[in-house]
């Protein structure tokens, strides 16, 4: 197994979240030229995939570590971050 497939499969701690995030818009850049054979493609949007996991698993600690702080000097206050999905017109 290559070491970017490694990489892909380990989450991204916080410190490694923007160098995952730059592989990750690599992938899409070369994806979008749309000039590799269909294996290759196919293998790097599995690779994106766990990719944007990754990245999404570093996100989640660093809120969860944010929370933390807030709770212990007592200034807690959760909102959402997320955006509600568009109303789909009939």
């Amino acid at each position: 197994m290559s070491q970017s497939r490694k990489s892909a499969q380990q989450p991204a701690t916080p410190g490694q979240f923007e160098a995952t995030l730059q592989e990750l818009k690599t992938l899409v850049t070369r994806m979008e030229q749309g000039q590799q054979p269909l294996e290759t493609a196919v293998d790097d949007f599995e690779k994106g995939m766990a990719l944007v996991k990754n990245c999404e698993q570093a996100l989640q600690q660093a809120a969860q570590r944010i929370e933390k702080v807030m709770e212990e000097h007592g200034e807690l206050q959760v909102e959402s971050f997320t955006t509600p999905a568009p109303e789909r017109s009939s």
